[in-house]
């Protein structure tokens, strides 16, 4: 209905308008704490595996996620 140019200008001004926008809220917010650095061991990482694996939600997720990670590595390395 319109031409390339128009509708590239438009969206132009969207991003403008939504960036606006997002400026206009406004406000100060406070930096966060410092942290303390933190190493992890692989007991830590155990331990989070061993979560995961018991909780009737997490499972079936990470399972999915690893299936699926899976098979995208199969179909980049053919």
């Amino acid at each position: 209905m319109f031409g390339p140019l128009t509708t590239v200008v438009v969206d132009a001004v969207r991003y403008l308008l939504s960036a606006l926008g997002i400026r206009a809220i406004g406000g100060h917010e406070p930096h966060p704490p410092a942290r303390r650095t933190q190493r992890f061991s692989t007991g830590d990482v155990v331990q989070g595996r061993r979560y995961i694996l018991r909780h009737p939600h997490l499972r079936p997720l990470f399972f999915n996620a690893g299936l699926m990670n899976g098979l995208i590595m199969v179909t980049a390395a053919a």
